[in-house]
C-alpha cells in the first residue's frame, strides 16, 4: 500500500496537533500526542515520579547497579484496536492481550539516541526493557525506597518481525527464566523488583545489532492483574538520523505534518512506514 496516499483521505487523526505542552522528557523538541477521541493537551498518562517519567515502559542503560532511561522523542498514545496489530504480533499473544478484563494500551515510542547508547555500552548495544514505572506506578513512594522494596512477577513478550529492525533477543542459560532477557514471538515470566528507590533487577535485554541500519524496532507486550500494556519501541541506528529526526520532529505542527515531512527524504521514509503500518489501521475503524 502507497501509505502516503492514506493522507488523502483528510481523516481527523492527521489534522490532529502536537501538544504544546510537553511532560516527561527532557527533549524540547519532542512530539507527543493522543489518538484517543479527547485527544488531551497534555496527555494525561499517569507519572512515575520516582524516575521523572510517564507510567508507561521505558528502555533502559545498565550502568552500575542502576538505571539510565532513554529520554523519547515522540510519543502517539493510540486507542487500542486488535486489528491495528493482527499483522504485528503473533496470535496467541495479542488473544492474550484481549482478555484481560481491566483494558489495554498502546504507544508508539521513538527514542533518543543519547551519547551513553555509544559510549557507555560495547557493540551490539544491550538495553533493558523496563516495565517498573507501568507496575509500580500506583505503589506508595515511601515502599519503592525501603529498604525491603517492591517484587512482582510480570507476564512479557514481544515481537520483531521486519528485516532490517535488527534486535535479537539477549539469553542467558545459566540463569533462570525469570532473570532472562526480553521474550520475542511468545511470552515468558520475568523478575521486576524496586529497591531503596532504584530499579532491578538486570534483566529483559533486547540487543541492538551492530550491522548498519536506520533503525531498530520492536513490540514489548505486558500483562499484569487484568491489564495489557503494548508498546512499539523506536530507537534511531545513527546519530546522523537521530539529528535528522529531530529536525523533523521540530518542524511538524500536526501528524500529517509528520507523515508528510518523514516522505520528503528518503532515509526517514522508513520511520514512516512503520507508524502508518499501526495507525493506519485504527483510522479505518474511527472513521
Amino acid at each position: 500500500m502507497d501509505w502516503s496516499s492514506t493522507l488523502l483521505d483528510n481523516h481527523p487523526f492527521y489534522q490532529r496537533q502536537k501538544n504544546k505542552t510537553v511532560l516527561a522528557t527532557w527533549i524540547d523538541t519532542a512530539f507527543q500526542i493522543s489518538l484517543q477521541p479527547d485527544g488531551p493537551d497534555p496527555l494525561r498518562i499517569p507519572f512515575f515520579e520516582l524516575a521523572g517519567c510517564f507510567a508507561i515502559p521505558q528502555l533502559g542503560i545498565y550502568d552500575q547497579d542502576d538505571y539510565e532511561l532513554l529520554p523519547h522523542k515522540l510519543l502517539i498514545e493510540l486507542p487500542f484496536e486488535a486489528a491495528a496489530l493482527s499483522d504485528h504480533l503473533p496470535h496467541h499473544i495479542l488473544q492474550a492481550v484481549e482478555q484481560c478484563e481491566k483494558g489495554q494500551e498502546l504507544y508508539i515510542i521513538w527514542y533518543d539516541r543519547t551519547e551513553s547508547l555509544d559510549t557507555k555500552l560495547a557493540v551490539p548495544i544491550e538495553l533493558n526493557v523496563m516495565m517498573h514505572p507501568w507496575i509500580f506506578a500506583s505503589r506508595p513512594q515511601d515502599d519503592l525506597v525501603s529498604d525491603e522494596g517492591l517484587e512482582e512477577r510480570i507476564r512479557v513478550g514481544g515481537r520483531t518481525e521486519w528485516v532490517g529492525c535488527n534486535v535479537e533477543e539477549v539469553n542467558n542459560p545459566d540463569l533462570p527464566d525469570i532473570l532472562s532477557g526480553f521474550p520475542l514471538n511468545r511470552f515468558g515470566d520475568r523478575l521486576v523488583s524496586m529497591h531503596h528507590g532504584r530499579f532491578s533487577p538486570h534483566n529483559c535485554q533486547i540487543r541492538l545489532s551492530g550491522s548498519p541500519t536506520p533503525l531498530h524496532a520492536f513490540f514489548s507486550v505486558c500483562l499484569h492483574q487484568g491489564k495489557a500494556i503494548v508498546c512499539f519501541h523506536v530507537i534511531p541506528g545513527s546519530n546522523h538520523l537521530n539529528q535528522k529526526l529531530s529536525a523533523v520532529l521540530g518542524a511538524s505542527s500536526s501528524l500529517g505534518q509528520l507523515v508528510m515531512n518523514l516522505v520528503q527524504d528518503a532515509e526517514l521514509e522508513c520511520f514512516k512506514l512503520k507508524i502508518l503500518s499501526i495507525i493506519y489501521p485504527i483510522t479505518q475503524i474511527y472513521k
